[in-house]
């Protein structure tokens, strides 16, 4: 019973969607992630550099970003969901009306699964970040419909350890036998584009897209070889569409994403691929705003899928925006099911 039950939070920890892709990007967050056509803050580096041109800008703006998130999560020596994986972004950039860069250096999550060097009786967690830098550039604007087009380019890598626990005796009692252990990764990318189809006083319609390519996650033996697999970076494919609205006293975004991670294509094999779909919403007023999303993920040749919902607010002081964000995600295994919360909350300085 004990083996079943570890099986289970074991694979359970995959549940939880893009658990080793999950930055804490709260503005991104509270929209339900549906923001691969916004652009306007850090978060753009993330899930499109070609939104770090903010089109239709009328001023130059740099910012410095810092957020932290406490996510749910399952923890395989426990058995069951555990609160406190935390997480950070640090972002400073700038934007202009043709171009846009941007340096940011976010945490993921810890990430629990069965190491494949001593089978099932022991599990690795394994901590992992990202440093990344990017750049925007429009190519052309047509001033008398508003269209405009914009492409971007990102590299980034991990850092990335882990820990690994044996249960030497099979009776449940797992023992650290590796701590902060090291590892290796290889340099990966990213390619966006951006297109502003229409603008007009009162309305702007967006589409955006970009592709994130694999990176590679490894211990090296003394002969410069891979001793172990570990859990990758995995692929994406991220495309949405939004609609950017002024009202008389607030401006309104609407906004609808896929994302597509190709979680089979990881050396570490256990998920299939993955696409998530989601709806946002962001009503803004001059110092304070409001958003709210929903969002559905699948996975191929599984039973697993989860759904939820989030909600996240900004208030603006001076150069000063503080913001917070709430998700809720309810996890489908089977017959099975999980609830997990996860809280974020950012400061920004615009300048």
């Amino acid at each position: 019973m004990k083996k079943i039950l570890l099986s289970l939070s074991l694979l359970s920890s995959f549940t939880f969607g893009d658990v080793i892709i999950n930055p804490p990007f709260v503005r991104a967050k509270g929209m339900a992630e549906a923001f691969t056509s916004i652009g306007g803050d850090g978060s753009a580096i993330y899930y499109n550099p070609a939104t770090l041109v903010n089109l239709g800008l009328e001023k130059d703006m740099g910012f410095f970003s810092f957020s932290i998130g406490n996510r749910d999560y399952i923890d395989a020596k426990e058995g069951g969901i555990k609160e406190g994986s935390k997480a950070v972004f640090f972002g400073l950039g700038a934007s202009r009306k043709t171009i846009g860069f941007s340096l940011a250096f976010y945490s993921l999550s810890e990430i629990t699964y069965m190491c494949n060097a001593n089978a099932q009786y022991s599990y690795c967690k394994q901590y992992t970040s990202v440093f990344q830098i990017g750049a925007g550039f429009e190519l052309f604007s047509i001033e008398r419909t508003g269209t405009a087009l914009s492409i971007g380019l990102s590299g980034f890598s991990l850092v990335s350890r882990y820990d690994e626990y044996y249960d030497e005796d099979n009776d449940g009692e797992y023992e650290l036998i590796n701590e902060e252990v090291d590892l290796k990764s290889n340099i990966g990318g990213s390619f966006g584009v951006y297109v502003r189809l229409f603008e007009s006083e009162r309305l702007a319609l967006d589409m955006g897209a970009s592709y994130r390519t694999k990176l590679d996650v490894y211990e090296e033996t003394y002969y410069g070889e891979k001793k172990q697999t570990f859990f990758d970076m995995p692929p994406a494919l991220f495309y949405g569409v939004s609609a950017k609205i002024l009202l008389p006293f607030a401006y309104l975004i609407v906004s609808y994403d896929e994302h597509e991670t190709y979680y089979s294509e990881m050396d570490y094999k256990i998920l299939g691929d993955s696409k998530r779909k989601s709806l946002g919403l962001e009503i803004a007023f001059e110092r304070f705003a409001i958003r709210g999303g929903m969002f559905k993920e699948d996975f191929e040749n599984t039973l697993l899928d989860s759904k939820g919902y989030t909600f996240g607010f900004s208030i603006r002081i001076s150069k000063f925006i503080f913001s917070g964000a709430w998700e809720f995600r309810k996890t489908d295994l089977g017959e099975d099911s999980f609830n997990t919360t996860s809280y974020y909350g950012s400061l920004d300085l615009q300048f």
